[in-house]
């Protein structure tokens, strides 16, 4: 069973654009661990906050993520990003820009052809990409990568979702 959980938060910050900030979870030393953690944490043009942290079974996703690579961490991060863009694909998005943060610096570096392809998980990095080309039909979008934890404002706030959904 997959466990979700959402809250939404007023702030006031003055934006034209959607920014969308991502991570993974991943708890203990298993070979092949069960399950993982994400968080997805968005901050809407209207000064709204999103926050969305979910725990991921494995084995509902191994068509995704086969066993063997339940332990990279890059594949975790693509996870997250690929669904966040989903979560934002079915709102039918009007704003003038969506710019998504990772703090995977591999996931960066395959979005752009910056690393081989035997390194990378192909069927998610080609999951991002349609996610990416759906919406961008109706707005603009850009796959940005942040150092992690140097306190930046929704870094910080989606690393502690994702821990948390490792805790239900």
């Amino acid at each position: 069973m997959t466990g979700r959980h959402f809250s939404f938060k007023t702030v006031s910050m003055e934006k034209e654009f959607i920014e969308i900030y991502t991570d993974m979870s991943l708890l203990g030393e298993d070979k092949t661990p069960s399950s993982f953690g994400i968080g997805i944490f968005t901050i809407h043009a209207d000064e709204s906050e999103f926050k969305f942290r979910e725990n991921i079974k494995f084995d509902d996703i191994s068509d995704i993520i086969p066993v063997h690579r339940r332990r990279h961490t890059d594949d975790l991060e693509m996870y997250a990003v690929y669904r966040a863009l989903k979560m934002n694909r079915l709102r039918k998005l009007k704003h003038t820009e969506l710019i998504v943060y990772t703090d995977s610096s591999g996931l960066f570096s395959a979005y752009h052809g910056l690393c081989k392809s035997d390194k990378i998980n192909t069927v998610l990095l080609d999951a991002i990409k349609e996610q990416i080309q759906h919406l961008s039909n109706n707005i603009q979008i850009d796959l940005r990568c942040i150092k992690g934890h140097v306190n930046v404002y929704g870094n910080n706030k989606v690393d502690k979702l994702a821990r948390k959904s490792m805790v239900i």
